[in-house]
């Protein structure tokens, strides 16, 4: 029997990961309904085929495997022949003495540091969950209302609801930096030099179901299960997501963060990236910066004398996340990927939530791994990316020889910070609408950052030149205008145009309208068509300036052209239209308001003249 299971296994396993290569994203099952299960591991296969068949691992090392299961995926797994039982639901229950924070106690707590601490902490919800929570992201810095040009970092707890341990660390972390500043110097400077992001509780409707929660979102969905995966789920977007998971990938992308952990309960190791692999088995994978990711978790696991001797990973603590037990949409692996953000997920207790007894403990095991492990990302090289003629900062791409994962500068301020190990580098710098700059032998030591700032050339570029550049004119009503407009292009680059039209929508006496507006203009000899570009292609590719007679025109040469404004009512019944016989429609006759101005952004460019 076992070895007919075998052979099943390697059959199914390679069907089901043809199956799972072809799909755009794997299909997450609703697991409010799934009970532990303990299963035997005797194949390398084997924890391939529980998680096609809808497990989830909660915990595997050895020879057997905690694993979430519908009661229907059970029962096919042992059908197959698997040997698995279910486990006891034992959860320990806590009393009123216990100290696991609540969704609102979390807020009641951020409302109170935002009075004491109003210079050094605020907090903001990224969105509320199914269930009517908030999502709550504090931030610590000195300075903290404004953005200023400092390495971001991010914490992250409990995104499964009953592994508490994580975020009570996280609470106590906050309270310590908000405390220690101005008294203690290594906090005082993650103060002064980081802004540091803190989300204690991404899953408050899990965290909320009964006294210790479930490690579900209120849907049943894994969030950590959930994120975009580079192999298995290669599609960067937050379309069908949970939206505890969207709200993190909306959040992260607005930010530009140099590192980053999430803290779980379960198991005691430092996990680093891959996660997944494309054979979809527990198995080594380094990313190509493993030494940096190993060191990472080596650092975090290696000031925990608990995390450090944990007996299931000699000899420190430290595992490569695949080799523990493969993870397909994990978080870790997508800051890497798509955010050029390090993370590394702690599992720093073997149980979810202990009794309140534990907690002092737990954190004193953990303050130092903290707090050394955010010191990390000063290590590399940092600087700023500025534009070689204006000076401005430039959000630029930055890439290691030539690994496709990158890190990025700030539109902002023009900051980066590159994390590496000690050694010597070369960097590529590059941006849209810049010539890319290659930096050689760029030199990292221990302990303390590399300078290097670089200024990207512009490429050359179009220029645009309108007269009159502004034109206030009252139309009245079914009532035409003609103006003249010279056009030119003074750039050094030539434009190429386009005729293509797009939506407006404005207000009329406090009705909606809108209609396709676009830009014609008299054919010449040798002469193109003035088209029209939509703004987000100017923003792309840099080229055009804004015009302020409300349009964005393309063209190759200076000439002459005669546009018609015309005027006519959104509502057939106006006086006036009504009674008049109805003309053949323009191509691009637009419903336009009273006046004619740029500051309203009225359409105002209408009729094909030929």
């Amino acid at each position: 029997m076992l070895r007919f299971r075998i052979m099943l296994a390697l059959a199914l396993a390679g069907l089901s990961g043809i199956q799972s290569m072809s799909q755009a994203r794997p299909v997450l099952k609703n697991m409010l309904n799934s009970r532990l299960a303990e299963i035997e591991i005797t194949s390398p296969l084997d924890a391939q085929i529980i998680q096609d068949a809808g497990g989830i691992f909660d915990h595997y090392k050895g020879p057997k495997a905690h694993v979430y299961l519908l009661p229907e995926d059970f029962e096919a797994l042992r059908v197959r022949g698997f040997v698995m039982a279910w486990l006891p639901e034992v959860r320990e229950e806590h009393g009123a003495l216990d100290q696991y924070h609540e969704n609102a106690q979390i807020q009641a707590d951020f409302n109170s540091y935002t009075t004491a601490y109003g210079n050094l902490f605020s907090y903001q919800s990224i969105a509320t969950t199914p269930g009517g929570r908030p999502m709550l992201m504090a931030k610590i810095s000195d300075n903290v209302g404004t953005d200023e040009a400092e390495i971001e970092v991010k914490y992250i707890g409990a995104m499964h609801g009953d592994e508490l341990t994580g975020l009570e660390n996280c609470m106590k972390l906050i309270d310590t930096l908000l405390t220690g500043y101005g008294t203690d110097p290594v906090l005082t400077e993650l103060v002064e030099d980081y802004e540091i992001y803190i989300m204690p509780l991404m899953n408050p409707d899990g965290r909320d179901v009964g006294t210790l929660g479930q490690r579900w979102n209120s849907q049943g969905i894994d969030l950590n299960r959930d994120f975009p995966d580079r192999v298995w789920d290669s599609v960067n977007t937050v379309a069908g997501r949970a939206p505890e998971t969207a709200a993190v990938m909306n959040f992260t992308a607005t930010r530009n963060f140099v590192l980053s952990a999430n803290f779980h309960g379960g198991a005691m190791v430092a996990n680093y990236p891959w996660d997944s692999n494309y054979n979809g088995t527990d198995t080594f994978s380094p990313t190509p910066e493993n030494a940096l990711f190993y060191h990472l978790a080596y650092v975090y696991s290696s000031h925990s004398d608990a995390l450090f001797n944990s007996p299931e990973f000699p000899p420190d603590g430290t595992s490569n996340g695949a080799d523990w037990y493969h993870v397909s949409g994990g978080m870790q692996d997508w800051n890497y990927v798509w955010m050029g953000d390090k993370e590394v997920t702690f599992e720093i207790s073997n149980t979810k939530s202990g009794p309140e007894s534990a907690l002092d403990s737990l954190w004193n095991d953990n303050r130092e791994s903290m707090i050394q492990y955010l010191l990390e990302a000063r290590e590399g090289v940092r600087g700023f990316v500025t534009d070689a003629e204006s000076g401005g900062p430039v959000r630029a791409n930055i890439m290691l020889a030539n690994i496709p994962y990158l890190t990025y500068s700030t539109a902002l301020n023009g900051d980066y910070f590159r994390m590496l190990r000690p050694g010597t580098y070369a960097l590529t710098f590059s941006a849209p609408g810049y010539v890319s700059q290659v930096v050689n032998n760029i030199v990292v030591v221990d302990g303390t950052p590399t300078l290097l700032d670089v200024q990207l050339t512009p490429l050359p570029r179009p220029e645009i030149t309108v007269t009159p550049n502004a034109l206030t004119q009252a139309v009245p009503l079914c009532g035409t205008y003609d103006v003249d407009l010279t056009i030119g292009n003074t750039g050094e680059l030539a434009l190429s145009w386009s005729s293509a039209e797009v939506p407006f929508s404005t207000s009329h006496y406090g009705a909606p309208i809108g209609a396709d507006v676009g830009v014609t203009a008299m054919r010449r000899a040798a002469r193109p068509l003035v088209g029209w570009i939509s703004a987000r292609l100017e923003r792309r590719l840099h080229l055009l300036r804004t015009i302020r007679t409300w349009g964005h025109l393309l063209w190759a040469s200076r000439f002459r052209s005669s546009v018609r404004l015309t005027r006519r009512s959104a509502w057939r019944r106006t006086a006036g239209c009504r009674s008049r016989p109805r003309q053949p429609a323009r191509r691009h006759t637009p419903i336009c308001s009273c006046r004619i101005t740029q500051r309203r952004k009225i359409c105002w460019l209408a009729g094909g003249m030929t």
